[in-house]
């Protein structure tokens, strides 16, 4: 389960550097909003993610019991 979350998060942090890099917002942000933006968006994206990994493989389990 540490491997799958692990992945997760790499994959999270990869679509939050292509969106941050995409990002055409011309506003000048100090260093530090610019980190908690960057973190946030991180988490979001994770959490997303891993709710929607682990509830498929979760209904895919259930599902396999039943046949």
């Amino acid at each position: 389960m540490k491997k799958q979350l692990l992945n997760i998060l790499t994959i999270a942090f990869a679509i939050t550097t292509v969106g941050v890099l995409l990002d055409s917002d011309r506003v000048e942000l100090n260093v530090v909003m610019r980190f908690v933006e960057y973190f946030a968006m991180v988490a979001i994206i994770f959490t997303i993610l891993s709710s929607f990994y682990f509830g498929v493989k979760f209904m895919l389990n259930k599902f396999k019991f039943v046949n």
